[in-house]
């Protein structure tokens, strides 16, 4: 597989809408909008094409876990998973506010987890395991159908308890197009279910524990990070790979950090020093550092998409960190690639300005020409020397925007062709 191109990053956002650490951030399926939930029980909105922040308190305690619904509807759909074990669904009205749709008790522990595939929902916590389907078109908050239970019998689950594993459950991914369930417990044990023959596919104890996971449906890879070393990345074909891709990262703290898969090479992953990382896993290593503070803050949220620029066709990546220090005040910067166009806009703006001033100067050298027809009839010498120099100045002037326009001409082309091998690159991937 070929090393996927990385772009130079600009930080794009700086905002502090929590008053306490961010426990979890996810961008809307297209891109446009991007959620974060903290401990101070506030879930903001970002609104990428307008740059408007949107915060809801939703009253459950710690906001621990947020996931986009991915629907046919324009509007978008929330979920919210609450430390008061509630999980809450969230609509966007025609005012583009974002308004609450029905709320409901999972389990009498914090919600650990939640995934989402179409309308269906599972959730984890101390509680157990859940599944529902989610009715999106039932949006009125006092309709009992936003969230109906789907009683699955899985083999070894009872009542949402696993019986073989009374460990913590950390998360819960749905694997192959959502016909199979993946949970990862804290004592080192992952386990998946077959939800068509409810039957269990494997149970495996790995070397290290599970603090967090992530999937990716196109490789088939399943990214653990293991709260020792860094990450371990598993392959689940036909059998469940137990020799895994190991990438060591540099850990001072032993704190969960989030893990999100930008393409199926490439992780983006928090860490405990105040950095985004952005990993290879061809490389197994570090390809770039994002900066979120001068501090050596804790970030344990993050987040990624990749979204389509509808000018030139070209996908751009974008980046969101959280910081998880109580002394941070919920700090979130956001990074994307501006890739060559905004080279191209930069110098067209920049040869703009030359041909104003080479325009200006043509101006000056015709006034000042006339100028000194004048001042000869009147036998004004300074004044004809006078009007000679600013000529002389201006023709400088308009010798030196030349140049800057050829210049910047030269730059906006390659910029341009620079864009449609990068297009070309994308479309390929």
């Amino acid at each position: 597989m070929a090393e996927p191109k990385i772009g130079n990053y600009s930080r794009s956002h700086k905002l502090t809408p929590h008053l306490a650490p961010v426990n979890s951030i996810v961008f809307s399926p297209d891109g446009k909008y991007m959620a974060s939930g903290g401990d101070d029980g506030r879930i903001s909105i970002l609104s990428s094409p307008e740059g408007t922040v949107q915060t809801i308190q939703s009253n459950q305690d710690s906001v621990v876990v947020l996931n986009w619904m991915k629907t046919s509807q324009r509007a978008q759909l929330l979920l919210s998973g609450g430390a008061d074990g509630t999980v809450k669904l969230w609509r966007q009205n025609k005012s583009t506010a974002f308004t609450l749709i029905q709320s409901m008790t999972v389990m009498d522990h914090p919600i650990e987890d939640i995934d989402v595939i179409g309308t269906k929902l599972a959730v984890v916590g101390n509680g157990g395991l859940f599944f529902y389907k989610v009715n999106p078109h039932e949006y009125h908050p006092s309709t009992e159908g936003a969230f109906e239970p789907i009683h699955t019998v899985l083999d070894g689950i009872i009542g949402g308890r696993i019986q073989s594993d009374q460990g913590k459950i950390r998360s819960v991914r749905f694997i192959g197009r959502g016909g199979a369930a993946v949970v990862g417990m804290l004592n080192r044990v992952l386990l998946c279910w077959d939800l068509v023959t409810k039957r269990r596919v494997f149970r495996e104890r790995l070397e290290t524990r599970i603090g967090n996971m992530e999937w990716d449906e196109g490789s088939r890879r399943l990214a653990i990070w293991n709260l020792y070393d860094g990450i371990d990345v598993y392959e689940i074909q036909a059998t469940f790979a137990v020799r895994p891709i190991k990438i060591s990262l540099k850990i001072e703290r032993n704190y969960v950090a989030q893990i999100r898969f930008l393409t199926e090479d490439v992780l983006v992953v928090g860490s405990d020093n105040a950095v985004v990382q952005i990993v290879s896993i061809q490389n197994q290593s570090v390809i770039k550092k994002l900066k979120q503070n001068s501090k050596r803050h804790l970030v344990q949220a993050v987040a990624c998409c990749r979204r389509t620029i509808v000018e030139t066709g070209i996908v751009q990546h974008v980046i969101a960190g959280g910081s998880s220090e109580i002394d941070a005040g919920g700090e979130i910067r956001v990074w994307n690639t501006k890739g060559p166009l905004f080279v191209a806009k930069s110098w067209w703006s920049f040869a703009s300005s030359a041909f104003v001033l080479m325009v200006v100067a043509l101006a000056t050298i015709h006034v000042m020409a006339y100028s000194r027809i004048i001042c000869e009839r009147e036998g004004d010498k300074e004044l004809t020397v006078l009007c000679e120099q600013t000529i002389a100045s201006s023709n400088w002037v308009i010798e030196a925007s030349q140049g800057l326009i050829e210049g910047s001409r030269r730059l906006i082309e390659a910029a341009f062709n620079k864009a449609e091998e990068w297009r070309r690159d994308y479309s390929a991937e």
